[in-house]
């Protein structure tokens, strides 16, 4: 069984960014946990693509891969 869920995180710089809120995702997997974490400030973005590696069953093998090519 294989599940990825978004994170949210409060993110504080000490550059011009200051704070900011991102979301991440969660690859949970019967191997363990893998998390990528500020993907997006954009929290729609980031549900819409752990929707859809659950709905085709993204393989946690090529999860990493996946996120880097969607923010690309």
């Amino acid at each position: 069984m294989k599940t990825e869920y978004i994170v949210r995180e409060d993110i504080m710089t000490e550059d011009e960014l200051g704070e900011y809120r991102s979301y991440g995702i969660t690859c949970k997997s019967d191997a363990g946990e893998e998390h990528l974490r500020d993907i997006s400030t954009d929290r729609a973005l980031v549900e819409d693509m752990a929707a859809r590696f659950n709905l085709y069953r993204l393989s946690p093998l090529h999860f990493r891969d996946a996120v880097e090519d969607e923010i690309e």
